[in-house]
């Protein structure tokens, strides 16, 4: 059975692509036909069931394109920790009872090494428990590579040291993967008319000497 509603969320820094990797997501999943729901405050705000539609709050391209230049997290950021299922498996029954209550097919969360994390540990409690819900890691890099910015030879070579001016449109590439198993995605690939307001963003401040 294919995926029919997808939740995702966002959880650590907020970086100058997170915003971006978020509308690609809701924006493939338009196009597939799944419903795309989205968790506030990351894994933290689901255990409270906060939750919006995504299809409700960004309806059009338009919206989409706003937020690809939107700055911090939409969703609302969290810095929580899954305990370890075995220690404490009580938050892993809550949010595994919302996902048959509610029907979710599959979970994505964006960010870094503590989101992977948090995936991880609820695709191997789903493994553990037989669940058919599907687990995917977005990792959105701090930095973004320079040989990834199509515009980098136009640059100078102290602008490609310092990566200046590769700005926050970068889609993400994740992976639909296997029921109980989680991946993370090696590298977010640019846009290909990338360019931030004046290289701003985390990528293109200048180092404090």
């Amino acid at each position: 059975m294919g995926i029919r509603r997808l939740l995702v969320g966002q959880s650590g820094g907020p970086t100058a692509a997170i915003n971006a990797s978020l509308a690609g997501v809701v924006e493939t999943a338009r196009a597939l036909g799944i419903k795309t729901l989205g968790m506030r405050h990351g894994v933290e705000g689901l255990l409270e069931e906060d939750v919006v539609d995504l299809d409700l709050t960004l309806p059009t391209a338009a919206h989409l394109q706003l937020l690809r230049q939107t700055p911090a997290s939409y969703l609302g950021s969290c810095r929580f920790k899954l305990p370890d299922m075995m220690a404490d498996p009580a938050p892993y029954r809550d949010l595994f009872s919302y996902f048959d209550i509610n029907g979710i097919d599959a979970v994505l969360y964006i960010g870094g090494n503590d989101s992977m994390d948090t995936i991880s540990k609820l695709a191997a409690y789903g493994e553990a428990t037989g669940s058919s819900v599907r687990f995917i890691g977005g990792q959105v890099h701090r930095h973004i590579g320079r040989r990834a910015c199509p515009r980098r030879e136009r640059l100078r070579p102290r602008q490609r040291a310092r990566g200046r001016d590769y700005g926050p449109r970068c889609r993400l590439a994740c992976r639909i993967v296997r029921p109980g198993q989680a991946r993370r995605t090696r590298r977010a690939a640019l846009h290909p008319d990338a360019r931030g307001p004046g290289g701003r963003g985390r990528a293109g401040r200048r180092r404090r000497r």
